[in-house]
């Protein structure tokens, strides 16, 4: 009778100990756009610590995170649940909306005094000073509302300025500027319309005007 007792006992054990095995698991809440906070609600069990990884470059090893993706697109988000002998993992595709929008020199020289705005038809709207671009490096993100960016620089006295780039919706784009992407203003080089030259020419001599 006590050797069966104590099988008994022994099986309990064991079956305890394996049903303590972390389980991973969270929900999510939020609007699942651009720059909105999204509060990730671990729901994990039999974990004594967590490591999270939001598939933007971000990680976090808090219980409950608060991130706002900087871009639009799918992100894979997974969450590893760590207890005293094993982990667990799980993960959620999240499709985020919005626009944004980078630029990325692929040049073979450094573009000095980078801007960007939407031009509506009259005028210049969301203008963006970039600062100095070296080769090969990206800008930060952009979240706009707009379905287009032109861009323009600044290479010392001369003010040049880009076509219109359309945007398009629900993911990051980014814009490559290379040696044959076409600019205008420069010397030999096409017109650019004479409405958007006009304004980002005027908007560039009233800020070296506060300098």
């Amino acid at each position: 009778m006590r050797k069966k007792v104590c099988l008994s006992v022994l099986v309990l054990l064991l079956y305890a100990s394996c049903s303590r095995n972390p389980v991973a698991d969270f929900s999510y809440s939020g609007t699942l756009k651009v720059g909105e906070d999204i509060q990730f609600d671990n729901l994990s069990k039999h974990a004594n610590s967590f490591a999270w990884d939001f598939g933007d470059g971000h990680i976090s090893v808090k219980s409950d995170p608060i991130l706002a993706f900087a871009t639009p697109g799918s992100h894979t988000v997974s969450l590893q649940a760590i207890g005293k002998m094993e982990s667990s993992y799980t993960s959620k595709e999240l499709q985020v909306t919005g626009i944004t929008y980078s630029f990325r020199n692929g040049a073979t020289f450094e573009i000095p005094a980078l801007f960007s705005f939407f031009w509506n038809g009259a005028e210049m709207e969301d203008f963006v000073e970039h600062g100095t671009l070296s080769m090969e490096r990206v800008t930060v993100a952009v979240t706009t509302e707009r379905s287009s960016v032109c861009f323009g620089i600044v290479p010392g006295d001369l003010i040049l300025v880009s076509g219109i780039y359309s945007l398009t919706p629900d993911k990051h784009n980014l814009i490559t500027i290379t040696d044959e992407t076409p600019v205008y203003g420069a010397e030999g080089a096409p017109a650019a319309d004479p409405l958007i030259q006009a304004a980002f020419e005027s908007k560039i001599k009233e800020s070296q005007g506060r300098q």
